[in-house]
């Protein structure tokens, strides 16, 4: 047999399985369906050939991804790290400069590795002071004050160190805690420890310091006398501070040690909270409600309030600018300028700030003073609150 009639043989006998098995599936050709399978099985392992490689590019940009997003937040996190470090590394240094004036420089120092610890600074004056800075990441004490009250006190007349008894401790940083207690018999002494604070706070000029620690000590209560910068004159101080004392002693229920006169003088709490015809006045804050106050004036000797508290009178219309500044207000078909510090009826101007006996006048009003609660009550006749 011939190569050829060979090969017709196989076609022949594949021809006659092919038709055996499609006679036995009543038809159908299972071969041409199995070929057919195979391609398109063939197909799909091509296909998924291909989204393996697409599968797998896909993870890797994925993994890229997340590696980048991760250096990305890493640095941001460093950012707000740094931020926070320059938020709570405060330079204490050019503070102490720019708030209190003291030009210093650092001679010596024991911190840990985020700078917070003792330092020892040197003052830049004709006669340099040393002294301590604790500090404590955003934040610092120094006793340069304390330093320069201690000097000025020991350099003064003996009469003034008469007059206070020294409280002087030193902690183990070598840290400065310096007190001058002076103690009063009598409302009048007041005038002679006043006196002799002023004369130190001259004396020290610029070295002074308003955290002074000078007290006068009423039945162990302490009041610092204090000045308010220092040029501030010694009348309005001792105003102040017969008045702090007046109100300790008779808080105390020691009223007895005073007259009369005394009592109505010097019995002046720093701070009222106002009423208006019985209603509490209140004003936004970080829109929080907060109690409206009077506040006490010792160089006047009267209590003072914003203009703008009066808003709960009806009746009473007031102007602002565009910055929330009262301009002027009216009131019983009278109009006034709010403008300068000084109150000018004639005229009708007044300051932001007025005294409640000139606002007593301006309403036709009666003030209730209660001390001891704490409040003044202007009753204003035939109007009511909004």
């Amino acid at each position: 047999m011939g190569r050829e009639q060979d090969w017709k043989e196989i076609e022949k006998t594949q021809l006659n399985y092919e038709q055996g098995l499609k006679d036995q599936y009543k038809g159908i050709d299972i071969v041409k369906i199995s070929k057919e399978n195979r391609k398109t099985i063939h197909k799909i392992k091509k296909i998924n050939a291909k989204a393996d490689k697409l599968v797998r590019a896909l993870l890797i940009w994925y993994v890229i991804f997340l590696i980048l997003l991760i250096i990305f937040g890493t640095h941001i996190y460093i950012m707000y790290l740094n931020n926070i470090k320059n938020r709570v590394n405060i330079d204490f240094i050019a503070d102490l400069k720019d708030c209190y004036g003291i030009n210093a420089k650092v001679i010596e120092k024991d911190i840990d590795k985020s700078g917070n610890g003792k330092y020892v600074l040197k003052s830049k004056e004709k006669k340099p002071i040393e002294f301590i800075v604790i500090k404590k990441f955003g934040s610092y004490t120094f006793d340069y004050f304390d330093r320069t009250l201690k000097e000025e006190y020991e350099k003064s007349s003996d009469e003034i160190k008469k007059t206070f008894e020294v409280h002087e401790n030193y902690d183990d940083n070598g840290f400065l805690k310096y007190i001058l207690i002076a103690e009063p018999s009598s409302l009048n002494d007041i005038d002679n420890i006043v006196n002799k604070f002023v004369q130190m706070r001259d004396n020290a000029g610029k070295r002074f310091g308003f955290n002074w620690n000078v007290n006068i000590r009423t039945d162990g209560v302490n009041q610092r006398i204090l000045s308010m910068g220092e040029n501030e004159d010694e009348e309005s101080i001792c105003k102040r501070a017969k008045c702090e004392y007046v109100v300790t002693e008779v808080e105390l229920e020691k009223k007895e040690k005073f007259t009369d006169k005394e009592i109505e003088r010097y019995y002046k709490p720093f701070s009222l909270d106002l009423l208006i015809n019985g209603n509490m006045v209140c004003t936004e804050v970080f829109k929080q409600q907060v109690k409206q106050n009077v506040i006490y004036s010792y160089s006047s000797e009267d209590y003072t309030m914003p203009i703008s508290a009066l808003e709960n009178v009806e009746g009473f219309e007031i102007t602002y600018d565009k910055y929330s500044t009262p301009l002027e207000f009216k009131f019983k078909d009278k109009t006034y300028k709010i403008q300068g510090s000084t109150v000018d009826l004639e005229h009708n101007t007044i300051p932001t700030y007025i005294e409640v006996q000139t606002l007593k006048q301006i309403l036709d009003a009666k003030l209730e003073f209660n001390y001891e609660k704490r409040t003044l009550n202007i009753v204003v006749e035939n109007y009511v609150m909004w």
